[in-house]
């Protein structure tokens, strides 16, 4: 099972990081959103006459705790997405290198290649499998036309 474990995370960085940062960038400009909403609601329920009192001072610091406290949370999910969008993309992109490796050997004639294998989590199984059988049935008729001449 170890064996199996793959090691390097980015195996097509341009594809992998670009999906990425839309991963991430589309989480911490949500998380931007609902924050920035949040904190104006809390600052526009501040009537005159609060402003005015001195538990508004008390007011200013419990916001200023909030707006640290969303920053945070905007960084927060931004590594969050940053993790999951490596682990998404790496069950897609993994798969690519020994499906791109059958593509080339089959363009050239080999058909005695090892056929894909993949790890069950991996994503693209229909499409290696596919593949695999797309390579018995091309050794099969080459051996057929090897007979016929």
């Amino acid at each position: 099972m170890a064996r199996n474990k793959r090691k390097i995370y980015l195996v097509r960085p341009k594809m992998q990081l670009k999906v990425i940062a839309s991963m991430v960038i589309a989480a911490a400009c949500t998380t931007i959103a609902i924050s920035y909403m949040t904190y104006a609601s809390l600052v526009q329920s501040a009537t005159p006459e609060f402003v005015a009192s001195e538990a508004f001072q008390v007011y200013q610091r419990h916001l200023k705790y909030v707006v640290m406290s969303l920053g945070g949370l905007v960084i927060t999910t931004s590594l969050a997405m940053l993790i999951f969008g490596i682990y998404l993309t790496q069950k897609i992109a993994g798969p690519l290198v020994p499906i791109e490796r059958m593509v080339e050997d089959l363009i050239q004639g080999n058909y005695d290649a090892d056929d894909i294998k993949l790890r069950q989590s991996d994503e693209l199984q229909d499409i290696a499998s596919q593949l695999n059988k797309l390579k018995e049935t091309l050794k099969e008729k080459q051996g057929t036309e090897k007979e016929v001449s």
